[in-house]
């Protein structure tokens, strides 16, 4: 049976669907951490960029996209948005772009319970045909940065192994 992208969420024990090294069943999401002297920790960011062919780079924080030039060919409004105030998901816009040159996604992992653990880690992207998250291959760049090539925008989140 098929899980809701709710469940996904929410459910503990990441493991890896038999027969599919890339999907992902009961995915446990890197989770932001929020200062309890804090009243009401707003820690959802949004981000916007004009990028052009030139390249550049767009962050929220937490997520930091790098676009080498050549990945757009004409100039496009780019938004992270994250999902919600405690999972490490973003949503990247605009949705269904596709890039003529990979871009590279960043995941901020200080402050988040993958801190110091980037070998644990991974990115994963929501495949919206399949109804899963599905396991990209990441660069760990150090204790508190993972990335992934990317070659469209959908859904992209953290995820703990």
């Amino acid at each position: 049976s098929t899980a809701t992208n709710e469940d996904q969420l929410m459910s503990p024990g990441s493991s890896v669907v038999p027969g599919n090294s890339n999907v992902v069943e009961n995915p446990v999401f890197i989770q932001k951490l929020v200062d309890p002297d804090k009243a009401t920790p707003d820690i959802t960011a949004t981000a916007h960029m004009e990028i052009g062919a030139a390249g550049g780079m767009v962050t929220d924080g937490f997520a930091t996209l790098s676009f080498p030039p050549g990945a757009l060919n004409a100039e496009a409004t780019v938004t992270i948005q994250a999902v919600d105030n405690v999972l490490l998901i973003v949503d990247l816009a605009p949705e269904g772009i596709h890039f003529d040159v990979p871009v590279t996604l960043f995941l901020h992992l200080s402050g988040t319970t993958g801190a110091g653990d980037g070998n644990d880690c991974s990115i994963v992207w929501f495949n919206t045909e399949l109804d899963a998250w599905e396991i990209l291959p990441t660069t760990v760049v150090g204790p508190d940065l993972i990335s992934a090539e990317l070659h469209h925008f959908s859904k992209y989140g953290g995820l703990l192994q």
